[in-house]
Parts: structure tokens; sequence; C-alpha cells
């Protein structure tokens, strides 16, 4: 991890002090790891009078010692952010940028603060939202094309650890999720050739065959397109689906089988795989039809 600078027209004064096995409540009542030791380094002090009392902070390799006057860039940095905030139409779409991060040279989006990392599943959902229905399309692309680089047997990671432990694959429709974000991407690019027609699209498409053939000819977890065109899922001891709490070590809904909903992400996910293949057009329609005969409600209709 980089080290963190500080810069400041206070005084700081060193005054290190350890706090050991310190219980965080909140954590303890989620069931998460909730102690930890806390350091504190010193203090800072600042005399206030006509001049703003200046905290900045930096990560390392991005340090400050160049400038002449922390005051001076506490008014750029001041400036460039009141510049950025105002490129959005509104504070819900200012919030929304705050879950933009990077992941290596490219970008994802984070879950939730401040437990949370980047996850398949919610990324894949909230990209339209965030940054496709709001024509944030280079950043939409940006992340499309980061995940690409990660498909496995077909399928794509739910969760990255936080620590450098192997991605984890337990999620049926993380990697349908993408697909369909994908299709709305395109949609959305379709009148901009410099998106719709550059190299990058390429490598979305590459990623759309190697997850439909994965879940198709079958892959982790008894992902498989069945003899009726539908995609059975499912292992005992896994949850692939978003109902995936677990207690005590025992998952509570496994949902081993066909669920509804990830049928509707399977044939969407081939109706767009057929646009760029035509191989795919009649699992579609066998699919459809499946899906038509055991779902359907008549008496709810």
């Amino acid at each position: 991890m980089p080290a963190v600078i500080a810069h400041t027209n206070g005084r700081y004064t060193p005054e290190p002090l350890w706090y050991r096995n310190f219980l965080y409540r909140e954590e303890e009542a989620r069931g998460l790891d909730a102690i930890e030791d806390l350091a504190a380094p010193g203090v800072f002090e600042f005399a206030l009078s006509d001049k703003p009392a200046v905290l900045m902070f930096a990560a390392e390799g991005q340090s400050l010692n160049h400038i002449d006057s922390i005051e001076k860039r506490y008014i750029d940095v001041k400036t460039m952010e009141g510049h950025r905030r105002a490129r959005f139409a509104t504070p819900l779409e200012r919030a929304a940028d705050a879950y933009l991060v990077r992941r290596g040279a490219g970008k994802t989006i984070i879950a939730g603060y401040p437990w949370f990392g980047d996850w398949g599943r919610d990324t894949f959902i909230a990209i339209r939202g965030l940054y496709i229905i709001t024509g944030r399309l280079q950043d939409a692309r940006d992340i499309l094309v980061q995940w690409a680089g990660v498909v496995s047997q077909g399928m794509l990671p739910n969760r990255f650890p936080d620590q450098g432990d192997q991605p984890e694959f337990n999620s049926v429709d993380a990697s349908l999720w993408y697909v369909i974000a994908v299709g709305d991407y395109l949609r959305a690019v379709e009148d901009k050739p410099e998106l719709s027609r550059d190299c990058h699209t390429e490598k979305l498409r590459i990623a759309i065959e190697a997850i439909l053939t994965g879940y198709h000819d079958g892959t982790r977890f008894g992902i498989r397109a069945d003899s009726d065109g539908l995609l059975a899922a499912g292992e005992h001891g896994y949850q692939l689906t978003w109902m995936d709490a677990r207690v005590n070590g025992r998952e509570i809904t496994p949902r081993i089988g066909k669920p509804v909903e990830i049928q509707a992400l399977w044939l969407n996910a081939l109706a767009i795989g057929a646009i760029f293949s035509p191989r795919w057009q009649p699992v579609l329609e066998e699919g459809r039809a499946a899906f038509e005969a055991r779902f359907w409600n008549d008496e709810g209709a």
C-alpha cells in the first residue's frame, strides 16, 4: 500500500499512541471481523485566524512539496473540485461518481463503502444506471473492457478479495448481467462511431462469446444449458444467485435447478449474443419456448 502524506499549515507534534483490541460494534452486529488495533501517530494544531485551517492528504508519489503555499494549493484544489462537481446534472449523479474506482489500468465500480470491494453482480447491474443512461459512455466502456479480461471458463468473478487471493467465481448471474450491460452499452453508442467501431467493441464481443459458450457447454458449479434450452445451475454447498445468505457455513437458499430470473437473464443474453453470432438464435428460440411452457401461469395472467 502506498504511504499517505499529510500537508498542512498547522503544527504537527508526534505523539504516537497504540490502542489494542479496539472493538467496532457496528461490524460486530453485522457478523464481520470487529476487533483490530488502532494507531494514532500524533496531533495537528491550528491557530484559527483569517487563514483557513488546511489539512490535505496525498498518496505516495503525489507529494505537494513543490508548491509555494499550502493555502494557494487549497484554493486550487477547491476550484478544481468545484469544476468537477459542476459537470454533473444532479447531486445524485455526483454522488454516484464516488463509486467509480481504478482496478489496475482499468476501471470498475465499488459495491459500497466502507465494507465492500468491486463485485461482479453489483457492477453490471449498477453500470447501466450510473454510466450508460447518464451518457458517461467512455467510463462504461472502460469498466466493461476491464472485466472482459477476467473471463474464466465462461464465468466472471463475483468478488475480488481485498488481499491478493484468487477471485471468487460463485455466481451464476454475474456473467449474464455482464452480457446485458454490454448490450445496453452497444445500443447507447450506435450513433457514435468513435465508440461503436473502436477496437474495444471486438473485446466485448469476444467476452460475450466466451460467456455464452461456457454456459452452454458447461462450466463450474453445474452451470450448463439443459436439453430444453434453459440454464441449469447449482451444486450442494453453494448459493449461486443473488439470494446468497449463509448462516454457520450453510447456504439458506441454494436454489439448485432453474430459478426463474436466471432463465430471463439467460434468454436476454442469448438474444444479445445472436446479434454477433447466428449460432445462438436456435438456442434462444428453444429456451424461450421452454420458458413459456414451464413458467407461464394461466391463472395469474
